[in-house]
């Protein structure tokens, strides 16, 4: 088969209804395309095999197209003799099944070439799941509901009485149910075949199985009308591709990025040299997701929630393994481990930031980290002014100075004696060439009586 005419990057076989709508469809198209090369394939071996036989018309091929007449099952020559069954030759055998032997002849029963099952997107599924019950209980619903269920089991069935000529349902449910085939403890036949029964559900009256037994026809495989019309399905889907609009696109496309950015963001925390804990419901939001964009969905409003809450829970975990790897890597010597404990303990004092905004740093300018900071800045500049040496960079004068103070009290207690609560006081100070601005801020409690 020449892959290079499939699309690629896609799983081979029948639609995965686990994936997306859109991925389904593209995968029916590449079965419908296996299957158009498969059978071009097959003319051109049965074109081969027909110019072989001209040039030696005295060899007979096995492969030649069989008849079949309509004719009685039986042929009595009078009333006390047993009925006759007549035969025709027999094609489309895949191999033999077991030891297994036709009840009525004792010929060995074989396993017939039979079509593969239709495949199937998973919004048609719905649609003939909703035709199916929209047809009702009557007894018109009923016959068409059956005729739609039998398509399968009537080439089946057709397929293995080519393959087993004088063969009973018997012998069908034997090989395609064998739950539905109940046999005896020890009694055998002269065959050797254990001797048994249909179950109960097989004998009901006007069972699908019995009626579409009866008119089945020994048709083997290749004379059959295919059950999957690979020219007519790939139509459907060109269609189905050409009526959606951006917006259908990106909304089918929408669980699959979730679901990568979700696996992006475990494996890039898995990375941290910290322990990093992702959110705790972060699964549950995802899979809320997954069930509100599938064909059976809640509502759009419930959609739309769910929508925000993953993306806020994943541009949340973006942000903060952003900042710990940009820290890492700027202050390789600097226990972040330490610091986010001492956020943990501060909530108040730091804020709802995973990071807090102001450090503390321990020996100000001239330590390490102070040295650092200085030698990110003087590069960023040397980059801005086109510097080709951080030599040739001097800080210049400043536009202005601002100074803050603040206090921030410990753990607050009132005083007896005053009467207040101290509070979290600051000020600052602005300073230019020609202006000098100060606000403070200073607050007490004395609500405390």
């Amino acid at each position: 088969m020449c892959s290079r005419s499939l699309l690629s990057s896609l799983e081979r076989g029948a639609p995965n209804s686990n994936s997306c709508l859109l991925n389904q469809k593209l995968q029916m198209l590449n079965c419908c395309i296996e299957k158009k090369i498969a059978r071009a394939e097959k003319e051109n071996e049965k074109n081969v095999s027909e110019d072989a036989e001209l040039a030696e018309p005295e060899q007979e091929s096995e492969d030649d197209d069989d008849e079949f007449f309509d004719c009685d099952d039986t042929v009595n020559s009078n009333a006390n003799q047993v009925p006759i069954t007549k035969f025709v030759k027999p094609t489309g055998r895949l191999r033999k099944c077991g030891r297994l032997r036709l009840l009525n002849s004792g010929e060995p029963m074989y396993i017939p070439i039979t079509q593969d099952p239709a495949p199937l997107t998973e919004d048609v599924v719905e649609e003939q799941a909703k035709i199916l019950v929209e047809l009702g209980n009557d007894a018109e619903g009923t016959e068409m509901r059956a005729k739609m269920m039998s398509a399968s089991l009537l080439s089946d069935m057709e397929s293995f009485k080519a393959a087993n000529p004088g063969a009973l349902l018997e012998d069908f449910v034997r090989w395609y149910s064998p739950r539905d085939w109940i046999e005896s403890d020890d009694d055998t036949d002269k065959f050797g075949n254990k001797m048994g029964e249909l179950s109960a559900r097989m004998k009901v009256p006007g069972n699908l199985w019995i009626d579409v037994w009866s008119t089945a026809q020994p048709v083997p495989v290749r004379r059959q009308k295919r059950l999957f019309d690979d020219t007519r399905e790939a139509e459907k889907v060109l269609h189905w591709l050409g009526n959606q609009t951006l917006s259908d696109i990106c909304h089918l496309l929408f669980p699959c990025l979730i679901h990568a950015a979700t696996l992006k963001v475990v494996e890039e925390a898995e990375k941290l040299s910290l322990d990093y804990q992702l959110p705790v419901n972060l699964p549950q939001q995802v899979s809320q997701l997954s069930r509100c964009f599938g064909h059976i969905c809640g509502s759009a409003s419930e959609t739309t929630v769910a929508k925000n809450l993953v993306l806020s829970s994943l541009s949340r975990c973006e942000a903060e393994i952003t900042q710990i790897r940009s820290f890492q890597h700027k202050f390789p010597s600097t226990d972040l481990t330490k610091i986010l404990k001492s956020k943990q303990e501060n909530k108040e004092t730091y804020g709802p930031d995973f990071l807090p905004k102001h450090i503390k740093i321990d020996g100000g300018y001239r330590s390490d980290v102070g040295k650092t900071i200085k030698e990110i800045f003087v590069k960023e500049q040397c980059v801005s002014h086109l510097l080709e040496s951080e030599n040739e960079f001097k800080f210049g004068k400043p536009a202005k100075r601002v100074f803050v103070l603040k206090y921030i009290p410990p753990k607050s207690i009132a005083s007896e004696s005053t009467g207040y609560l101290c509070l979290p006081q600051r000020m600052s100070c602005l300073v230019k060439d020609d202006l000098f601005v100060s606000a403070g801020t200073f607050s007490l409690r004395t609500d405390l009586g």
